[in-house]
């Protein structure tokens, strides 16, 4: 194990432009719930990968502000 959670794994991924897909609710690490969430999603870029495409960048772009933000954070206390 690398000691991310599965969230953290998953976000770092779409901002590398892996596929992922990046869960937002408190519940993202409960593994018995998550699956009802995960599976329709999954199955909705299946059927229609054009318009999972289309939505990647803009969900790349707010992961990569976010992880830009967290480590601004960190930058100054560990200099």
């Amino acid at each position: 194990m690398n000691g991310l959670s599965g969230a953290t794994q998953q976000k770092i991924k779409l901002a590398r432009a892996s596929q992922a897909i990046v869960c937002r609710w408190a519940e993202q690490t409960s593994k018995g719930n998550m699956w009802d969430d995960i599976v329709p999603a999954i199955l909705e870029m299946a059927c229609n990968p054009e318009s999972a495409r289309s939505k990647a960048p803009a969900a790349q772009k707010g992961v990569q502000r976010h992880l830009a933000k967290k480590m601004a954070i960190l930058r100054d206390p560990l200099r």
